[in-house]
């Protein structure tokens, strides 16, 4: 009993926030993430470039994601690419239920983030300018969006484009 009691103090003294181990717990979005780019995409290097990751890396969260899934292959691997199986079209349409919740998440917290900040640069034509420059004045109000202008500069107008600026620089 004396040595239960000592394995029960050894066990409170982990870290209650313990990343849970592979294949068990919590799934990874990012894994969930590049199953729904392969099945858009049809490819793992197309998938790749619409999520900014290399075909390798690509691969090896993949094989992670099937491995969750007891290690079925979730697409059938083609000449011409990937394209799912029964097993993986069952699970698109929970894939993109959690990358809604992600997303819906992520635009919560963005009005709240410190860190975006940076320049937009928008160049449109002529018809598209009365409507952008209608929206940002409506946003020029905001606490969030400042030094918006607008611009037109010599090579927009031969192109046919309108510039918009943030203090000098062009966006």
């Amino acid at each position: 009993m004396a040595a239960l009691s000592g394995l029960a103090r050894e066990t409170r003294q982990e870290p209650a926030t313990r990343p849970p181990r592979p294949g068990r717990g919590a799934m990874d979005w990012g894994d969930v993430r590049v199953f729904l780019a392969i099945a858009r995409e049809g490819s793992m290097r197309a998938a790749g470039r619409a999520v900014g990751l290399s075909q390798p890396t690509i691969a090896r969260r993949l094989t992670a994601f099937e491995t969750s899934f007891g290690g079925q292959t979730l697409f059938d691997r083609l000449p011409e690419g990937l394209r799912l199986n029964a097993l993986g079209e069952q699970l698109v349409a929970a894939a993109e239920s959690v990358e809604g919740a992600v997303l819906r998440l992520e635009r919560r917290r963005a009005p709240a983030s410190p860190e975006l900040r940076g320049t937009v640069r928008v160049s449109t034509g002529e018809c598209a300018a009365g409507f952008l420059a209608r929206c940002l004045s409506e946003a020029k109000g905001s606490e969030q969006v400042t030094g918006i202008a607008h611009k037109q500069t010599k090579k927009a107008r031969r192109l046919g484009r309108t510039g918009l600026f943030a203090g000098d620089k062009e966006i």
